[in-house]
């Protein structure tokens, strides 16, 4: 009798029987998540219709865009705002130049909230609340660039250096 036991000292049918009842049950569970639709995942307004209409989960699902990343979709038109206080410096083809905690209804920003925005500050931490506010605030098309302008320099790109007025806003009016 001992040569039916698993080494556990259960029966040896009564434990396969157990690995196939949990493997089910795993299954169910994960379809039923598939099927509710990944519940607790942000999977955004249906339709976006943006030049980059991906970019937005990119950007979330790893913490933000690589430098690489955030210089291409620059290339592709995006609206670029610089969100890091105090103002040190800016890269260069930025749009506007908004306080990461103001930017919700900036008159700045794009009209229509499909539009691309890449944001950056010096670490990546501002540009990243920034964009949480932007997409609770409706805007569809949101990044942010992992690391900032740290990132940046280190990849061996320019910083444009530049005095600021003393609402600690960059000189240069944005586009």
């Amino acid at each position: 009798m001992s040569d039916d036991l698993d080494p556990a000292g259960r029966p040896a049918e009564h434990s396969g029987r157990t690995l196939v009842v949990a493997g089910a049950v795993a299954a169910a569970l994960f379809l039923a998540y598939l099927v509710l639709g990944m519940p607790g995942m942000d999977h955004g307004p249906s339709g976006n219709q943006g030049s980059m209409d991906s970019m937005d989960h990119a950007a979330m699902a790893d913490g933000g865009l690589s430098v690489d990343e955030f210089q291409s979709r620059m290339a592709q038109g995006a609206f670029v705002v610089n969100v890091h206080r105090p103002y040190d410096g800016e890269i260069d083809g930025t749009d506007a130049s908004i306080p990461y905690d103001e930017i919700a209804g900036d008159p700045s920003l794009p009209s229509d909230k499909g539009t691309p925005i890449l944001l950056y500050c010096q670490t990546g931490r501002m540009s990243a609340t920034a964009s949480d506010s932007l997409v609770s605030a409706g805007y569809t098309d949101v990044a942010h660039l992992r690391g900032g302008m740290d990132a940046w320099e280190a990849a061996g790109m320019p910083v444009l250096r530049q005095q600021s007025d003393p609402d600690g806003r960059a000189d240069r009016s944005a586009t």
